[in-house]
């Protein structure tokens, strides 16, 4: 299996168990914790993404003789298909998480939503037409790719500058005698 597709599925398949862990807790089941819940799904994806990126690429690298170089032009692009692959990946679990193992999601999220909109002081039903659309699945699935690809593209970018390697120096020919 190509390290690209292993690294992408392993990185989804983390951020699903991370979706799990912080259903089971309670973050993403309560509209008054969701924002919490965000927060630490933010940070923990975050290094997770770091992590899976790191060792994908550094796994890519591996493949690559030792005597020849691994520009920043070849991590980046082992980088971006690792990120292209987590997204694809991801548009599968989140439609298996959002169905089977939290369908109650969309409606806390909107709850929350709709929560913070009454304690701006502003009146919530204006704003339930547009949220009850933007918190459909389709439309957390479609953010969640978009959101996947940018996030992990900006991620690779700063990656793949600390896992290029630089190819081995030749010294120089000796000169030759007359």
């Amino acid at each position: 299996m190509k390290p690209t597709l292993l690294y992408g599925f392993l990185l989804s398949a983390a951020g699903l168990l991370l979706q799990v862990i912080l259903t089971l807790s309670g973050y993403y089941s309560d509209a008054q914790k969701f924002s919490s819940g965000q927060t630490i799904g933010s940070v923990a994806g975050l290094v997770i993404g770091i992590l899976f990126l790191v060792l994908g690429i550094r796994a890519c690298r591996a493949q690559v003789p030792a005597n020849e170089g691994y520009s920043y032009g070849r991590a980046f692009g082992s980088g971006a298909l690792i990120t292209l692959w987590n997204a694809l990946f991801g548009i599968v679990f989140t439609i298996l998480f959002l169905t089977l193992i939290n369908p109650d999601f969309p409606e806390t999220l909107r709850q929350m939503q709709l929560d913070k909109i009454a304690a701006s002081g502003r009146d919530p039903s204006q704003a339930e037409g547009f949220l009850r659309v933007t918190t459909s699945i389709p439309m957390i699935v479609g953010f969640g790719f978009i959101f996947t690809v940018i996030i992990g593209l900006i991620l690779t970018l700063i990656v793949a500058v600390f896992l290029r390697r630089e190819p081995p120096r030749v010294p120089p020919p000796a000169p030759v005698a007359a």
